[in-house]
């Protein structure tokens, strides 16, 4: 599999995009998943030098697998953004974006504004395909992705190829649904996947944004990926068997990530050829 690592793992640290190529380069990553902020952030600097950026990376042959954003669902920002993403994909050379599917849970959300995002969604995508990407939903609380019912709802009814998911592994879990069922009802539309995990449910709070975002917010409950209570062997040892291919993105939210992104990457890698020697066997 292709394992890319989140630059929003190191939003609190005083580190430069050149800083986080070369670690996912030593590490052995296949590169980096580019949180919008600091894409916008770099696209709009008089200090930086994107397109210097950008050849570094492929330098090092890496990529940026997907610009990680965010939209409010109003007909200015949706036609502002969508020119920046165009932008910001050729910069640096993209053909994702990740965007939540608006910011209200798909419970009792009235019939017009569920249809009236589904139209939004539509006209992202068409807009977006036109010039080669694909917005990438991610599966996320409050949002219209927010169980694996509501996602494959919202796919058929916007009803574009070029829509993708980004199966965000532990909260489409805690929904109460098994990752492996996830994997297999969303296989056709996974663009991305977003890995991360948690040692008690008492603790999901931590990923709210009001509190992820901050230096301040709690990190309580946050562990690795073979110490929480998803069951990552066997997620890693599915994926396997059925040959998924898509990329995979460590999301870490704890404390430094240096650390533990790179634990991450060589548990992940372990585990993968672990399962892969079972596999061979069996066949």
């Amino acid at each position: 599999m292709n394992y890319y690592m989140c630059s929003i793992s190191f939003r609190h640290e005083i580190v430069s995009l050149e800083e986080l190529i070369s670690f996912a380069g030593r590490v052995g990553f296949q590169g980096i998943e580019l949180w919008g902020v600091h894409a916008r952030s770099l696209m709009y600097s008089t200090l930086s030098h994107p397109e210097a950026l950008a050849g570094l990376i492929a330098e090092r042959d890496l990529k940026i697998n997907m610009i990680s954003d965010y939209v409010a669902f109003t007909p200015e920002e949706i036609k502002g953004r969508c020119k920046e993403w165009v932008t910001m994909s050729e910069l640096f050379h993209t053909d994702k974006i990740r965007i939540f599917a608006g910011n209200c849970p798909s419970a009792g959300i009235s019939r017009e504004l569920w249809q009236e995002r589904v139209e939004q969604l539509r006209a992202i995508t068409r807009y977006l395909e036109a010039h080669g990407i694909s917005p990438v939903i991610e599966t996320h609380p409050n949002t219209l992705a927010d169980t694996l019912e509501s996602t494959l709802r919202l796919i058929h009814e916007v009803d574009e190829p070029a829509l993708k998911v980004n199966l965000d592994v532990l909260h489409l879990w805690e929904t109460d649904t098994p990752p492996l069922e996830a994997f297999d009802r969303l296989a056709p539309w996974i663009g991305n996947v977003h890995l991360k995990n948690i040692d008690d449910r008492s603790c999901l709070s931590v990923f709210e944004p009001g509190n992820i975002y901050s230096p301040f917010g709690t990190r309580d409950g946050i562990v690795g990926l073979q110490d929480g209570l998803i069951d990552y062997v066997e997620v890693i040892d599915h994926l396997v068997k059925i040959g998924f291919t898509e990329h995979a993105s460590i999301e870490w939210f704890g404390q430094k990530p240096f650390h533990y992104v790179e634990q991450e990457f060589r548990w992940l890698k372990e585990t993968e050829s672990r399962a892969s020697k079972l596999v061979s066997t069996q066949t």
